[in-house]
């Protein structure tokens, strides 16, 4: 049996020689109980109609604003998964090497980011001269713009866009077909305006 109770609840208290019984235990919950469930209705009347309003302000408040962030982390969310479109333009700055079909000359636009697919396309919206020349096109994540050339010196794979992981480059290569053909890779001649489309 318990030699000592606490002094403002009277809660049983145990020396080591005390013999410890199961109905001291249920006394102390049920002093607890009490003090407790007494503590609870006190501070109930003491909360008055003011603090009860200002306190229900406060939580229509707060979930007003925790709706608002969630509706802004939702929008935010679809609107990361809509493809961006960003339009501009460059200047070539290629020069074709007469002496050799395999020697391109390349310039790197840099777009800030990884596109998923870049439309390029000369000043006047061409892509393509009709006489061999390859102004423009299209190139997309995993395919990059490539020509095949069957020459009669040997087949080649000309790049005329490829993409990057911070935008795409564009090439100027001149190809001979034969003794008097050739075929232009141009999207990067100096001098000419280029515009492009990329989608991000």
């Amino acid at each position: 049996m318990a030699s000592t109770q606490t002094p403002h609840y009277h809660l049983n208290q145990w020396i080591s020689t005390d013999a410890v019984q199961r109905v001291e235990f249920n006394q102390n919950f049920t002093a607890i109980d009490t003090a407790l469930h007494t503590l609870d209705q006190n501070l109930l009347l003491k909360g008055s109609a003011s603090d009860l309003a200002e306190l229900s302000a406060t939580v229509s408040a707060l979930s007003g604003e925790v709706a608002g962030k969630a509706e802004a982390s939702a929008l935010s969310a679809v609107s990361a998964q809509i493809p961006q479109l960003v339009f501009g333009t460059y200047t070539g700055n290629g020069e074709y090497d007469s002496d050799s079909s395999y020697t391109s000359v390349s310039q790197t636009i840099n777009l800030g980011f990884k596109p998923k697919a870049v439309l390029v396309m000369s000043e006047t919206g061409g892509m393509d001269s009709g006489s061999g020349r390859y102004y423009g096109g299209m190139a997309w994540a995993g395919s990059n713009l490539v020509v095949f050339l069957d020459t009669n010196y040997g087949d080649i794979n000309a790049n005329v866009i490829t993409l990057t992981n911070s935008g795409f480059t564009v090439y100027v290569q001149r190809v001979q077909m034969s003794s008097s053909s050739y075929r232009y890779i141009a999207t990067n001649e100096a001098g000419r305006k280029y515009r492009y489309l990329a989608i991000r």
